[in-house]
């Protein structure tokens, strides 16, 4: 596992990353890169929230209207079988 972790700071990245992780400089530019890729990922978390709410909505209203036409048609059917059953009376 140590070889591992030698062989991966070795290479460019690895010197990069062990350079930022040791120095105040490093480690202050890596937070505030970290800061701003976290609060990126808040705000695409809550666009997304936004998106799905709005979706979310507008299925219940497609919904809604589904029952709604199917009640219409039901009420619709059972008043044209009652005018069928008094007309042949």
């Amino acid at each position: 596992m140590f070889e591992t972790i030698l062989k991966g700071l070795s290479g460019r990245w690895g010197m990069l990353a062990l350079v930022l992780a040791l120095t105040p400089t490093g480690r202050k530019l890596t937070k505030t890169a970290v800061k701003e890729l976290v609060r990126a990922g808040v705000t695409a978390s809550e666009k997304i929230k936004e998106l799905t709410d709005e979706i979310k909505e507008e299925g219940y209203e497609i919904i809604a209207e589904i029952k709604e036409e199917r009640n219409a048609e039901e009420n619709g059917a059972a008043k044209g079988s009652n005018s069928k059953k008094e007309a042949s009376t």
